[in-house]
């Protein structure tokens, strides 16, 4: 399963339709939010009876609701995480606009990398290739130096620009170094 970025795609691939599964945060760092939240896709029939189950609060309440069993119990452990009708009306109305929302985003992450791209001997900026498509979700650098990442988040810091170092690769993370052995997630692209 991938955590996904809304309106991504690889080789004209939306990300979310290759696998088992895909997700999508609505956390309110990304490009449409609201507030915490997400989207789980099922894309291997296998899997949704059990997903239906455990969105159902862990019951069979969906066979009850389609007259298949005359009660509905509880069959599994599930989850009660539902959005509320807030939070989804909130999302409603950006995903309405996310074409929008892309252009200007996409606007902004351009003057970055207009302006930063000239310091190619402190870090590079991000690349695109031909099978790719962002969403402009975040404009990244990756500093050559350890002593320059400092240095620049900390000029960045007194001018009140918010930097943070971003998205350690899984294996690296606490729960990835018990999961993975060190080639199993290689660059695929």
């Amino acid at each position: 399963m991938q955590l996904l970025l809304l309106g991504q795609n690889i080789k004209n691939n939306f990300l979310g339709t290759k696998g088992d599964f895909g997700c999508f945060s609505f956390h309110e760092s990304k490009n449409i939010h609201c507030g915490v939240g997400g989207a789980l896709l099922v894309n291997n029939e296998a899997y949704l009876k059990k997903t239906k189950l455990i969105w159902n609060r862990g019951t069979n309440r969906e066979d009850f609701e389609n007259k298949s069993v005359n009660k509905y119990q509880w069959m599994i452990s599930g989850k009660s995480s539902h959005l509320s009708e807030m939070q989804a009306a909130f999302l409603l109305s950006q995903l309405r606009i996310l074409k929008k929302n892309t252009i200007i985003k996409k606007k902004i992450f351009f003057k970055y990398f207009k302006k930063l791209s000239s310091f190619k001997n402190h870090f590079t900026v991000p690349s695109f290739n031909k099978f790719n498509q962002t969403n402009y979700h975040s404009f990244f650098i990756v500093v050559k130096k350890k002593i320059t990442r400092q240095k620049f988040i900390q000029f960045m810091k007194r001018n009140n620009i918010q930097t943070v170092i971003h998205y350690e690769p899984l294996h690296f993370s606490k729960v990835g170094k018990l999961l993975y052995k060190k080639n199993d997630l290689k660059k695929d692209l």
